[in-house]
């Protein structure tokens, strides 16, 4: 893209080009970008740059669809971040939410009254791509895996925020703490169980598709569903079989309401959120699509369960 557009500015970690417009030539002439004495294209003629900017990226695309090689996940299939309370190991649940309506220009999504711009996206993208780098053969994820898990963990952190609201809970940085170490502990047996040896923590949330440097939100993350759990007792964590299903219940249905409540809106260029799921998914026209026959967009998870 950079020959026919050479004042492009591109960000492939969010899959995003930036095009300066054309301008008119005083005095008549072909438009060029760039002309500060010129006036911007307005009206059909900026209408009719817009189809012709769109169907270059559209054929360049294509092209590098068939040339792109699939990449097979190692160990993420296999260390997993789990909900652990004091040796209690509940299902980590995660919540979003539908792509409805516009969002604002800038902004990768939008939960209530909260942005996640496309800006801090990339930041937290370009994060996790370094850490992905310092283990080559371990972990493999894809530019796509890459920005959809890291949005879609910056969108569970403000539902699980919703959540405390609602609940009246409060975490401290010392709980935090305590339930990142819970995390860590429950995933590091887990991965040496399977054979994998001196897992850091860094590892697990990078394998999982969360940038190292949140690793203070995933504690807050995890605590709160801690509290929630204790609260939803009475106070006490499970013992039973279960009373711990019915605080996983709980714990579901509170997260989904939040989640309902917070009117999620995710970026079209980005995906949609799952439900069955709750993860950002590719959807149809979206910039993230897998080379080979496009099948037809999935239909599940389109709305809460709540």
């Amino acid at each position: 893209m950079r020959r026919p557009y050479p004042a492009a500015v591109l960000k492939p970690a969010v899959r995003t080009m930036l095009v300066p417009a054309l301008r008119t030539v005083p005095g008549g002439g072909q438009p060029r970008q760039g002309n500060v004495g010129g006036q911007p294209l307005q009206g059909i003629a900026l209408l009719a740059w817009c189809g012709e900017v769109i169907r270059s990226v559209l054929a360049a695309w294509r092209w590098e669809c068939y040339s792109m090689r699939r990449q097979v996940l190692v160990l993420r299939r296999r260390i997993k971040v789990s909900a652990v309370m004091l040796g209690v190991a509940l299902v980590c649940l995660v919540v979003a939410g539908c792509s409805v309506g516009p969002v604002k220009m800038g902004s990768a999504a939008i939960v209530g009254d909260q942005r996640i711009t496309i800006a801090t996206l990339d930041t937290e993208v370009t994060n996790l791509s370094q850490a992905v780098k310092q283990y080559p053969g371990v972990v493999q994820l894809s530019q796509q895996q890459q920005t959809q898990e890291t949005l879609t963990w910056l969108v569970r952190f403000q539902i699980n925020e919703e959540l405390a609201r609602q609940a009246g809970i409060t975490v401290t940085t010392a709980q935090a703490d305590a339930a990142l170490a819970e995390i860590y502990a429950a995933a590091k047996a887990q991965a040496e169980a399977q054979g994998i040896s001196n897992a850091s923590l860094n590892l697990i949330m990078t394998a999982n598709g969360i940038p190292p440097n949140l690793s203070a939100e995933l504690g807050r993350y995890q605590a709160i569903n801690n509290a929630f759990v204790r609260q939803a007792n009475g106070g006490t964590l499970p013992t039973t079989t279960a009373g711990q299903s019915a605080a996983a219940a709980k714990l579901q249905r509170a997260q989904c309401v939040a989640a309902k409540n917070l009117n999620i809106q995710i970026n079209p260029q980005f995906g949609r959120m799952d439900y069955t799921q709750y993860q950002v998914v590719s959807a149809s026209g979206t910039l993230f699509r897998t080379p080979g026959a496009v099948p037809a967009p999935s239909q599940s998870g389109l709305t809460p369960a709540c």
